[in-house]
């Protein structure tokens, strides 16, 4: 497998040292968007990202190409940015979200790539897969209810609802919002579309023809692409035992 490090501060990352070979290239911080290496596996990151555009792009390099699941680690520091990041309770979505992800693909074959595809319906009268994230989550599989004991430190556990599941009750009203912010936006460039052709501009039809076409292709920055079912690994020095079981 052969990985590609950005620049680190330190000699040795997880007791690796540098990569010195030909088949290992070292990397900067702007190992980031435009970079395409088909054949990266995985990444790993020695502090925590100073976005969360920042991290998907970053992650986002590994898995690009290759029809099996990507390798995420980051490892946080003791700075209250990367402790921060690592107890944000939001870390049981993206296990949820990447599991749903994978199920759906292996299950029924269903892949989306673009925000469209995601939050609205694929037919009239139909709910958007991301509606039917709850029903995926009710009862919690164990599989998931693993992965996020293992994953979250303990006193995260009770703070989001674990044993109760009540942090499925918080994802759902997020992609809830999401998916109404998302469908605002593209009925209103609908209407000014019909507007511009109903006065015959044709320049203004065609920019926010553009610009709806953008909105509807674009990837969410929380949402794993198909080809980056990621199996993300955060590890703290405070909590080193804490790694996110893989999603079978």
């Amino acid at each position: 497998m052969r990985q590609r490090f950005a620049t680190l501060g330190q000699r040795r990352l997880f007791g690796v040292t540098r990569p010195t070979t030909r088949s290992r290239r070292r990397r900067s911080t702007t190992f980031e968007l435009g970079v395409d290496v088909g054949d990266l596996q995985s990444v790993v990151m020695h502090n925590t990202p100073p976005k969360t555009a920042n991290y998907v792009q970053r992650a986002g390099r590994a898995g690009r190409r290759a029809d099996a699941a990507a390798l995420v680690v980051t490892y946080a520091n003791r700075a209250s940015h990367d402790l921060a990041k690592y107890q944000y309770p939001g870390h049981a979505h993206s296990i949820a979200i990447a599991a749903y992800f994978r199920y759906c693909k292996e299950k029924y074959g269903q892949i989306w790539n673009k925000a469209g595809e995601f939050f609205q319906p694929a037919a009239e009268g139909d709910t958007s897969p991301a509606s039917k994230i709850r029903d995926f989550l009710n009862p919690v599989p164990p599989h998931i209810d693993q992965a996020l004991k293992a994953a979250l430190p303990p006193e995260v556990h009770a703070e989001i609802g674990i044993a109760d599941e009540t942090w499925v009750d918080h994802l759902d009203r997020l992609l809830k919002v999401v998916e109404l912010d998302f469908s605002t936006d593209v009925d209103l460039f609908r209407e000014m579309i019909a507007a511009a052709v109903a006065v015959e501009d044709s320049r203004q039809s065609a920019r926010l023809k553009e610009t709806l076409r953008t909105i509807q292709s674009r990837g969410p920055a929380w949402l794993p692409s198909e080809s980056k079912h990621s199996a993300q690994v955060r590890v703290s020095r405070r909590h080193r035992g804490a790694a996110h079981l893989p999603l079978r």
